[in-house]
């Protein structure tokens, strides 16, 4: 299992980087999710660490790619990278690059990724709705009221 050695390499970054200044148990949240993702067969991801903290981001789930922008767009410097559990690698890459792969539309089937994200807790900032919160034709809403322009492209490419 690659998850160990990934988290070695997580740690080995920010002590470079003497990063985050703050929110410093974000690298222990990361290390939970990174178990707790790939439990549920969820490999390959973004890492961002910033001043304030780190985000681990699941890659092609159809997360706002917002989680992954904001602050670069709000003008904080970040440092980004791909991480991949079955190779066992941590990646820096480019702020463009960062950016095509948080927009990264997910594949399957509509539902299924609605569902999955429920399961999984990414929707919402706080708190994800319940898959059967919504009618099949009320999910459209729901991610343009959240402001998620990828799922609401999804959902109008394939429904």
């Amino acid at each position: 299992m690659n998850i160990n050695k990934v988290f070695e390499l997580m740690k080995h970054e920010s002590n470079r980087l003497n990063l985050p200044v703050i929110h410093k148990s974000d690298l222990d949240t990361d290390n939970n999710d990174l178990k707790r993702y790939f439990d549920a067969g969820i490999t390959q991801f973004l890492w961002i660490i910033r001043e304030g903290g780190t985000l681990l981001f699941p890659v092609g789930h159809g997360i706002n790619p917002l989680h992954a922008e904001f602050w670069h767009n709000a003008g904080h410097p970040i440092t980004p990278y791909i991480v991949s559990l079955e190779v066992g690698s941590l990646t820096p890459i480019t702020i463009k690059k960062m950016i095509e792969i948080a927009n990264k539309t997910p594949s399957g089937d509509v539902m299924e990724v609605i569902k999955r994200g429920c399961e999984l807790n990414f929707w919402g900032v706080w708190h994800s709705p319940k898959f059967e919160d919504y009618p099949k034709t009320e999910w459209r809403e729901y991610f343009q009221q959240t402001g998620n322009k990828l799922m609401v492209k999804m959902i109008s490419d394939k429904l």
